[in-house]
C-alpha cells in the first residue's frame, strides 16, 4: 500500500470525487498547502494580459507558455519577435470557470479558448460551456516552488497537479508519478513561472 503509483484510471476517479464533494478546498496538497484559501502567493490581477516566462536553467529562462493550434508548449519570445507570436504568450486573466476562488486563463490570439488540461496535457481549447470544460481550465495560482519564480499554477480539478513544461510541452503534473513528465527532476524549476504584464 505504500509503494508504486495508482492507474491514470483511479487517480482520476479518486480525484473526481473530491471535486464532486466539494472537498477540494480542505485538502493539504504534497504538506505545501494548509486548509483555507485556495491561492497563495504573489496576485495575478482578473482582467490583466499576462504572460508566464519559465525558470528552468540554463534551458528556458527565454522561453514563454505560447500554443500553436490547441497544444501549450515554450518557444523563446522576445520583443523583437513576430506579432503572431507574442499574442500567441498572451493571457487574459479570469474569474475562474469552475471556481470563483481561482482563475482561468483566456488566449488573447483566439478569444473564447482558454487553457484546460485533458489527458494531463495543457490544451488551448474553445469553451464549450460545460462544467467539465469549466474544471478543466480552473487553475489556482501559488507561491513558486523555486526560488526564481513568482507563481506556480495548480489544477483546481486534481490538485496534486501542477502546470509543468516537460521537453519544451506542458502538463499538469506531480512530484513524482508513474508518468515521465512527473518526474522528481527539476520539478520545482519546471513547475515555477515568472508571471509578467503580456508582450
Amino acid at each position: 500500500m505504500t509503494s508504486g503509483h495508482p492507474s491514470d484510471a483511479i487517480e482520476n476517479a479518486v480525484q473526481a470525487n473530491i471535486v464532486a464533494a466539494k472537498y477540494a478546498t480542505e485538502m493539504c496538497i504534497r504538506d505545501r498547502y494548509a486548509t483555507g484559501s485556495l491561492q497563495t502567493g504573489p496576485s495575478i490581477g482578473i482582467g490583466l494580459t499576462v504572460s508566464f516566462r519559465a525558470t528552468t536553467s540554463p534551458c528556458c529562462t527565454t522561453k514563454y507558455i505560447t500554443h500553436v493550434g490547441t497544444a501549450a508548449q515554450l518557444q523563446v519570445v522576445s520583443s523583437s519577435s513576430t506579432t503572431a507570436l507574442k499574442k500567441s504568450a498572451n493571457w487574459i486573466v479570469h474569474v475562474g470557470l469552475g471556481n470563483s476562488a481561482c482563475l482561468s486563463f483566456e488566449s488573447v490570439d483566439s478569444p473564447g479558448s482558454f487553457i484546460r488540461h485533458s489527458a494531463n496535457k495543457l490544451l488551448v481549447n474553445a469553451n464549450d460551456g460545460s462544467t467539465l470544460f469549466s474544471q478543466d481550465a480552473t487553475f489556482c495560482s501559488h507561491e513558486a516552488l523555486d526560488s526564481t519564480g513568482t507563481n506556480a499554477l495548480r489544477s483546481w480539478s486534481y490538485p496534486a497537479r501542477y502546470w509543468r513544461h516537460y521537453g519544451g510541452i506542458l502538463y499538469i503534473a506531480s512530484n513524482g508519478g508513474p508518468n515521465a513528465f512527473d518526474t522528481k527532476t527539476t520539478f520545482n524549476n519546471d513547475v515555477s513561472f515568472i508571471v509578467t504584464s503580456g508582450f
